[in-house]
């Protein structure tokens, strides 16, 4: 990228290797990819429409829905579901993961593959979702997805690497269950994902699907 945010005590950009990639002392390095390890392989081999997220979305009338996802993050649910055939438009509102992702992406439309299995199906666009939802203009999404920060559990030794760098760039999501609100006024239909075991954002669930490790809650509104 051309222009890069700045970083907080402690953490650097590191552009040695193929792609970019965020580094903390403590905490490690952080990176995007479509493409190669774990999740490359995932839509390769097992990413079909048995998947629990693309289930809980769900197939509409006229074929694979359009979706808002309003909790970017590193967007793989996001490319997934744009992988199995949706229009989604994603939302970050942390400049730091927003550069992480778009590098990624870049990267992963340069693959003939994977860019003639997207198309133009997976936009990405750097802002707060509450506001881009105010201001949307055009066709609505039939589904919003929310995968706001899933609470600490108090007996975990330790969090993550990838979530610990998270919560240290981001915080906290103190503000989802407003989002779920405006999200539920919005679309007809907001996917919340959450652990397997947690207590859901709001109540009202209608279906629920379940993957090994999380949750995936349908509201209707």
């Amino acid at each position: 990228m051309d222009f890069l945010p700045k970083l907080p005590p402690g953490f650097c950009w590191d552009q040695k290797k193929v792609g970019l990639s965020l580094h903390h002392d403590e905490f490690g390095s952080l990176r995007s990819d479509f493409v190669k390890g774990e999740f490359g392989y995932r839509i390769r081999a097992g990413g079909g429409k048995g998947q629990a997220v693309f289930r809980a979305v769900g197939d509409g009338p006229n074929g694979p829905r359009f979706v808002f996802d309003g909790t970017g993050g590193l967007c793989r649910d996001a490319f997934l579901l744009a992988w199995l055939g949706c229009k989604v438009v994603v939302c970050e509102r942390s400049p730091i993961i927003f550069a992480l992702v778009a590098d990624a992406l870049e990267r992963a439309m340069r693959v003939a593959e994977i860019h003639e299995k997207l198309g133009n199906r997976l936009d990405i666009i750097l802002g707060d979702a509450n506001q881009v939802m105010d201001g949307w203009q055009g066709t609505k999404p039939e589904v919003v997805y929310l995968d706001p920060m899933h609470p600490e559990r108090e007996k975990t030794a330790l969090v993550k690497k990838e979530m610990r760098i998270f919560r240290s760039l981001v915080g906290a999501d103190s503000d989802a269950e407003r989002l779920f609100q405006k999200a539920i006024g919005f679309a007809g239909r907001v996917v919340v994902k959450r652990p397997r075991k947690g207590n859901p954002l709001a109540e009202g669930v209608s279906s629920a699907w379940k993957g090994k490790t999380t949750r995936f809650d349908l509201y209707l509104s």
